[in-house]
């Protein structure tokens, strides 16, 4: 029975080795862990009298074995070799309580060294002494003059390289030098509390001895001779280590040395002292055995004081002290001194090397030593291992100088680094896939997972969403483009200005806007300093121009080309009064000839610019004349096309340009009337647009070939007709029109709307139709012909009545009701039945419920700006009526023509009025003018003078300002004054156009 005992005994101890598919005993076996060998083989020893002992059940024993089972199934449960470990030791506690050993202490301080701390506890702990030790032995070398680099645990030099980690894995590392001492000092009978007091000192002298050969395996690598392997320095260092902790040994016994001498010179009361006695029996070891056990009690049964005693032993424990130990403890603790001064020299030289790196490193790229340059940047890359931008620079640098392979390995290691990687390899990662020859493919998916994983990482990384602005739109999620963009802005106002397109784009963007403000703020600061930087200038222009500050940004260009007259500035000048066409042609609203001189400028600043032939061609279309502003582009454009080749045999590529240059070529010769030259070079174009051939049909009708424009105009309808698109049947109306072909152009937007936006397409479409129809039935010469002026409508028979229902079409449309407005105010100055006919296309407006207040009020303000009160007052009247009386513009003027009627009866009325458009909008200098005209023609010149005061703070370059400050400094009798402001205001009028 008892050899069957022993048997379960001996499985119970031998089980935990084997679970987890033999986890524990393959750690055994790592050269770490061979201390933990040796352990188990001085237990083994320590339970030889097991034998033959005889095994018995006790409490303990039976505690003992329920918590053994309790660990083993959870190191089973949770796959863990520590809990393993515990087992085992839970598993020589028993067999030693059933054999009834005496040597628990002993042996529950070798079984606790066996099983160490927990690896959640242990591993972080040794991974952070282990970067210090190594760090601070680099950078001790380093300051020492020895350069070399240090990666992870791999210190090299330009000639060669060791692991450290066979030091920091070595048998003879901080376990397996403890469980060394350990051992020399139960064998030398120190008691339990010596061996523990001198433990410590032991695992500092250890890692002093790590770092010591960790220096010692750098330095070597210097020495062009035979080199040892890093494994042997500890090896060789550990009879020194051992001497240095033996030695140490002194201050332990100093301090544990017993109370009671032998000797038997000391006194009975120190003898009879019961502490005195526990610290001989449990500390110091030196208590004879002869005495008797010890008791806090008197031979007569009376308890003794515990303070009294313990104050009598701290007395006698004083004086019993042996100096003679401390000297003893004196070249180990000079060793130990000396070990901790290195070390600290190691860390002190971390403040000092980085520099020192930084210095070498600037020296070597200076004189272009790549090798010397690698070392360095290794270096630095060692030191500063925490901060990943000294990897990333050495990776960029073996992009660059070494081989892609060796860069790229070492960018997707610091992509992997943690558990979201190095925000700047991701994204170096995107920006090379985003590279004419990226290293790597990489989906839009792939890209935006790495970028994710960037702003995981650094989540303010301007650059990182920028990209995903990019990307995002490219697999149909705009809204989380946008969302990006807006974080790319906050994070860096650079990105202020793509956002702001966006934004400006979609019709979206507030002027007030204070990101875009910020960004304006920026910029004009920083050219303030750097004036002559186009750059900054045309990146504030552009701001400014979308915002609707157009006359600032081309104020700001203007003085950028008087300060430099360079292409770019040109360039950008160009594109400003371009992109002002292209608003102004898509509005409501013409503003007078201002597209036709924007693109006559244009022509002159950038003659190559490839967007003004289409607009000049347009506009031309409209009566507009280029004659002697796009001579020098029409030179670009007809050298461009000489030089084309003359074979087919071209890349797609090349074909596309040339298009672009015959049809550039061939707008802008139409543009200047070179009807010949344009239908010569639409011939050579492979495949005209709708746009190219409404030019060529209108070429054709200048040459007087109508037969052939409206076969073209026929070929090109009859292709677009057989699509359902809106667009497509508005572009093939567009060019029957041009062709004459009113009724076929009405015909072919005869379509049934699938959506709003094709609603409104066409409804734009059939306004065009009609207003086209109406200048070819008056003779209209065109928005932007000199002609506009003195033309006189062309009505014929009865078509008075086909006339108006043509205007009411386009008075219908907001996007042409201004234009079609103009046409009809300028019938209304005609007599007899031509006047009439806007009359009539008011009524039939008004007859079918739409609100008019824009048209009435567009009429109201031609007449007004024409001198005509009467008819004025009247249009203005019946759109102040018809509108909801807020619109501060309406209300103005109407208060205007009121006070300029010269009746003076309207003057309380029209103050009324202006008195609302201020309250409206009270920082506008128009209303404020507006409202001290009539308090001057009231005889209310302080009121007056309180408007003028704050229109001229609203705008002091406004001439009618200071011309109506002059007039009530006559009113005044201040002369002197009304001269000066005179004069200021003439001054104005000179500088502004």
């Amino acid at each position: 029975m008892q050899r069957f005992c022993k048997a379960v005994c001996l499985l119970l101890a031998c089980l935990p080795f084997l679970l987890n598919h033999g986890g524990l005993l393959g750690s055994l076996l790592l050269p770490q862990n061979w201390s933990a060998i040796g352990l188990i083989l001085v237990v083994a020893w320590l339970l030889r009298s097991v034998r033959t002992a005889a095994l018995r059940v006790t409490p303990r024993g039976l505690l003992y074995f329920a918590l053994y089972s309790i660990t083993l199934a959870a190191a089973i449960l949770r796959h863990s070799n520590w809990l393993a470990a515990v087992a085992f030791c839970l598993s020589v506690l028993l067999l030693s309580e059933a054999a009834g050993l005496r040597l628990r202490g002993r042996l529950l301080f070798l079984l606790v060294l066996f099983t160490g701390l927990p690896a959640s506890i242990a591993v972080p702990l040794r991974t952070a002494a282990d970067e210090r030790l190594i760090q601070h032995a680099s950078a001790l070398a380093g300051s020492l003059g020895f350069l070399h680099f240090r990666d992870s645990t791999v210190a090299g030099s330009l000639t060669a390289t060791t692991d450290l980690q066979q030091i920091l894995n070595s048998p003879f590392g901080v376990s397996g030098f403890t469980v060394l001492i350990s051992c020399l000092l139960l064998y030398r009978r120190r008691t339990l509390a010596q061996v523990l007091l001198l433990l410590p000192a032991a695992v500092v002298t250890s890692l002093l001895g790590q770092f010591c050969c960790c220096l010692l395996a750098i330095l070597q690598l210097s020495t062009v001779g035979l080199r040892l392997p890093a494994g042997i320095w500890p090896v060789l260092l550990c009879f020194p280590l051992v001497f240095t902790v033996l030695t140490l040994q002194g201050g332990v016994l100093f301090l544990t040395s017993g109370v009671i001498s032998d000797d038997g010179k000391t006194t009975v009361k120190a003898r009879t002292n019961p502490a005195n006695r526990l610290w001989g029996l449990y500390v110091s070891g030196d208590l004879p055995e002869k005495w008797s056990a010890v008791s806090f009690r008197t031979s007569d049964g009376k308890k003794l004081s515990l303070f009294a005693c313990f104050l009598a032993f701290f007395r006698d424990w004083g004086i019993t002290r042996k100096v003679s130990y401390l000297y003893r403890a004196l070249p180990g603790t000079a060793l130990l001194v000396v070990g901790l001064l290195a070390e600290n020299a190691g860390a002190s030289a971390m403040l000092t090397v980085n520099s020192r790196y930084e210095n070498l490193l600037a020296v070597a790229r200076e004189k272009g030593d790549r090798d010397s340059e690698e070392l360095c940047l290794r270096a630095l890359a060692g030191l500063q291992s925490g901060n990943l931008q000294y990897r990333m620079r050495l990776a960029e640098f073996l992009w660059q100088h070494r081989s892609r392979e060796a860069g790229w390995a070492e960018i997707l290691r610091l992509a992997d680094d943690g558990q979201t990687g190095f925000a700047d390899a991701h994204l170096w990662i995107v920006r090379n896939a985003l590279s004419a020859e990226p290293y790597q493919q990489l989906t839009a998916e792939q890209m935006i997972d790495r970028l994710n994983r960037a702003i995981r990482s650094a989540p303010d990384t301007a650059e990182a969403h920028g990209l995903l602005a990019q990307l995002y739109p490219a697999i149909g999620e705009k809204l989380l483009g946008e969302q990006h963009l807006i974080r790319a802005a906050e994070a860096d106002l650079t990105y202020v200005d793509a956002l702001a397109a966006g934004l400006a784009a979609e019709g979206r963007l507030q002027p007030g806007d204070s990101r875009v403000q910020r960004r304006c703020e920026m910029l004009l600061t920083q050219l303030n300093t750097a004036p002559r930087n186009n750059e900054l200038r045309i990146q504030l222009a552009v701001l400014l121009m979308l915002t609707g500050r157009d006359r600032e940004a081309e104020q700001l260009l203007d003085q950028g080309l008087q300060l430099d007259d360079s292409l770019e500035l040109r360039r950008a000048a160009a594109d400003l009064q371009l992109r002002s066409v292209s608003q102004e042609l898509i509005s409501a609203r013409l503003q007078g000839d201002h597209s036709m001189l924007a693109v006559r400028r244009a022509l002159q600043l950038d003659p190559q610019n490839p967007l003004a032939p289409m607009l000049a061609s347009f506009l031309h279309l409209q009566g507009a004349s280029f004659a002697g502003f796009s001579e020098q582009a029409m030179q670009y454009w007809d050298t461009c096309a000489a030089e084309l080749p003359a074979d087919d045999s071209q890349s797609p590529e090349s074909v596309g340009r040339a298009d672009a240059v015959l049809r550039n070529k061939a707008h802008l010769a139409f543009a200047l009337n070179k009807d010949e030259d344009c239908l010569t070079t639409f011939a050579r174009l492979g495949q005209l647009q709708p746009q190219d051939v409404k030019v060529r049909v209108a070429a054709l009708q200048s040459v007087g070939r109508t037969a052939d424009a409206e076969a073209a105009a026929r070929a090109l309808a009859d292709q677009l007709r057989q699509s359902t698109r809106a667009e497509d049947r508005a572009s093939a109306a567009d060019v029957l029109c041009q062709a004459r072909l009113f009724e076929e152009a009405k015909n072919c937007l005869q379509l049934e709307p699938d959506s709003e936006q094709a609603k409104l397409i066409l409804a734009g479409a059939q306004a065009s139709t009609a207003l086209e129809h109406f200048d070819h039935l008056t003779g209209y010469p065109g928005d932007y012909s000199l002609q506009e002026a003195d033309w006189v409508p062309q009505v014929q028979g009865n078509s008075a009545r086909q006339l108006a229902g043509l205007l009411q079409q386009g008075l219908l449309v907001r996007e042409f009701s201004m234009r079609a407005a103009d046409r009809l105010y300028r019938m209304s100055l005609q007599p007899g039945a031509i006047g009439k006919v806007a009359d009539t296309a008011l009524d039939q407006l008004r007859a079918q419920g739409v609100a008019a207040d824009d048209v009435l009020a567009a009429l109201g303000s031609r007449a007004l700006q024409a001198g005509r009160i009467e008819p004025a007052i009247r249009w203005l009247r019946m759109a102040e009526t018809s509108a909801d009386g807020r619109d501060p513009a309406l209300l103005n003027n109407l208060a205007l023509a009121l006070v300029r009627s010269n009746d003076r009866q309207l003057l309380p009325e029209a103050l009324k009025l202006a008195s609302r458009a201020v309250q409206v909008a009270p920082d506008n200098h128009y209303m404020l003018t507006t409202r001290a005209e009539i308090q001057l023609a009231l005889g209310d010149v302080r009121a007056a003078v309180s408007d003028l005061e704050l229109a001229r703070q609203v705008r002091p370059d406004f001439p009618e300002t200071l011309q109506l400050l002059a007039k009530a400094s006559v009113q005044q009798g201040n002369m002197q004054q009304a001269e000066q402001y005179l004069q200021e205001a003439a001054q104005l009028q000179k500088t502004q156009p």
